[in-house]
């Protein structure tokens, strides 16, 4: 079984754990009672090879909130240990074991908590609805209904356990419970508004679900099940499309509770989007940012938050040259890896994007040879290709007085695919030979090279061979001479579906080339892929249970695109998907059919 883990536009499928690395005392404590969770360096299956110090951290769910601890483990005889009270709001706690740069993904503990009188406590078997599987989910939520008939919440789980395992019947599912509970549940519920808002937005009712949400933050504006509607409506927002105007409302409600309420969880969560945002005050960012260091001061966010809120607003540039460097620090050390992200994900992608926010500071602030370290330290952190990374070295090495380096940059950052690079060149260009003359032929020059260079030292693709839902055999030996686009993806991804329409239009604009084909390999079944692609036609070659070739290829994070040259060897790779995605991947395809010329 696998753990889903979502990190802004990407999937992180999570491998579930081998008890014998990672266990715990007893599986099922009393509250008060204490519980040793143990970590087994030597055991057959382990990650972490004990040398260096390994921290538990500890997913803390109570009825109807949840919390992150991280701890540091006693080494004895060998193993690592921790002893830790279960406190009386605790409905489970899961564990995994990290060190500050590292993790394994395969060693995880969990308890499931009992109350003083041994009764399983509030939420308990809310926590193995997902754990249980088709065949076991319901079974779990009416054993968690015969303790605790009136925990409303339990709903969502149930129902979002359904949309993963019976994808076919949940919306039934739903409806058949909202008719069973109408009348019985009350109105005014936390729980019961929480879930009965998700229940809306999976039937498609959104008027309904927005009108729930509003009034959910007027009534409990900081609980925590507030933010997670927030974050439910949200994700709907981007799967489905809604409209501008519909996003717009909802984010003013956010932003009018960052401002209420700027110690809350949800002001925490909202301002590592609000601070990109130019219509929203520096000041407001602040009001959250610097409380949140005096109670964390180890936690990198709100040092990167304010940074960027600080780099967008044009002020003083040198604190916000300040800010970022101690989040960064605080990255760098894993104080992120140990807080919110187990897997390292977000680390990696935060890292790059902490640099950009110092080079740019630093660039306002008349520093180019700082910015340029910054630059460099950014594109040697970045997790994918992309073109902001040698934009920001080319800007870099501009404002240094370079030219020859900054055109370097520059046709860099314009094999990425950058919208800017071509005008920065003649800009460059020009000052040399009086006017723009020649550069159409010299832009293409430089852009040969490019290409030719860029085709040195490429890995060679991983091998495959398989059969298309069409029935069409694809092998990448056969493919050799043209240009092979991958699409790493399953229905469950929103990122996934939502660039679909785009992929379409990509596919669509390249129908009379027969030197470029698209294959997507999708992590579903061939019978769960039907029924969707009738509904939802994708033009790649579709290809279904793909997960050894999605190993093969690495793939961690959903969707992953690869783009294979003319020799059968990696050309890009890029993480996470977005509606212009296609966009993205159309300037890589251009450069590499353009190779073939």
């Amino acid at each position: 079984m696998i753990r889903l883990m979502v990190f802004g536009l990407v999937f992180v499928l999570v491998p579930l754990a081998h008890a014998q690395v990672g266990s715990v005392s007893k599986a099922e404590p009393r509250h008060g009672e204490s519980v040793t969770v143990i970590y087994d360096p030597a055991a057959a299956g382990a990650e972490l090879d004990g040398a260096d110090p390994v921290w538990c951290v500890q997913f803390i769910y109570g009825s109807d909130d949840s919390r992150q601890e991280h701890s540091p483990m006693v080494k004895k005889d060998g193993r690592y240990e921790l002893a830790l009270p279960i406190a009386d709001d605790v409905s489970s706690i899961t564990f995994y074991f990290v060190t500050r740069h590292a993790w394994d993904r395969r060693a995880r503990a969990q308890i499931f908590a009992r109350d003083a009188k041994g009764a399983p406590a509030r939420g308990a078997h809310q926590q193995k609805i997902l754990e249980a599987g088709p065949d076991g989910f319901e079974a779990e939520m009416e054993r968690e209904l015969e303790t605790h008939p009136d925990h409303w919440s339990a709903y969502r789980t149930k129902w979002f356990a359904a949309s993963a395992f019976k994808p076919d019947d949940f919306e039934a599912m739903i409806r058949k419970d909202l008719e069973a509970l109408e009348g019985s549940a009350p109105a005014d519920d936390i729980g019961w508004q929480y879930a009965h808002l998700y229940g809306l937005l999976a039937l498609g009712e959104e008027p309904r679900a927005r009108a729930l949400l509003f009034e959910m933050a007027r009534e409990h504006p900081t609980h925590a099940l507030t933010q997670r509607a927030f974050s439910d409506y949200d994700y709907q927002a981007f799967s489905k499309s809604f409209s501008e105007e519909v996003k717009q409302e909802v984010d003013e409600l956010r932003r009018s509770l960052v401002r209420a309420h700027p110690g809350s969880e949800l002001a925490r969560e909202a301002i590592r989007l609000l601070a990109a945002k130019d219509d929203f005050a520096w000041k407001d960012i602040e009001r959250v940012a610097l409380p949140w260091i005096e109670s964390d001061p180890l936690d990198p966010q709100p040092y990167i938050d304010l940074a960027r809120s600080l780099n967008v607003h044009g002020e003083d540039p040198l604190r916000a040259a300040t800010l970022v460097e101690q989040g960064i620090e605080r990255l760098l050390s894993g104080e992120l890896h140990l807080r919110r992200d187990v897997s390292g994900t977000q680390t990696s992608m935060t890292l790059p994007s902490a640099y950009a926010i110092l080079a740019e500071a630093l660039l306002a602030a008349d520093q180019p040879g700082r910015a340029l370290g910054a630059a460099l330290a950014m594109r040697e952190t970045a997790f994918q290709d992309r073109p902001d990374d040698d934009e920001m070295v080319a800007k870099a090495w501009t404002a240094i007085g370079d030219r020859s380096r900054a055109e370097a940059a520059w046709v860099d950052a314009d094999a990425a695919g950058s919208k800017e690079a071509a005008a920065a060149l003649k800009g460059l260009y020009i000052p040399r030979h009086g006017d723009d003359a020649g550069f159409v032929a010299h832009l293409a020059s430089l852009r040969a090279k490019k290409i030719s260079q860029s085709a040195q030292g490429r890995e060679p693709a991983p091998a495959f061979s398989a059969r298309t839902m069409d029935g069409e055999e694809v092998a990448l030996a056969v493919l050799r001479g043209k240009v092979v686009v991958l699409n790493f993806w399953f229905i469950g991804c929103a990122p996934c579906r939502v660039e679909m329409p785009g992929l379409n239009t990509l596919v669509a604009s390249y129908a009379e080339r027969d030197d470029v084909v698209f294959v997507a390999f999708a992590a579903d079944s061939e019978d769960a892929l039907k029924p969707f692609l009738e509904r939802s036609p994708f033009d790649y070659q579709v290809v279904p249970a793909s997960s050894e070739v999605a190993a093969d290829y690495a793939v961690q994070s959903w969707p992953t695109h690869v783009i294979i040259d003319r020799s059968g060897r990696v050309a890009a790779r890029l993480t996470g998907g977005s509606a212009d995605r296609h966009e993205d991947l159309r300037p890589l395809i251009d450069r590499e059919l353009e190779l073939g010329q």
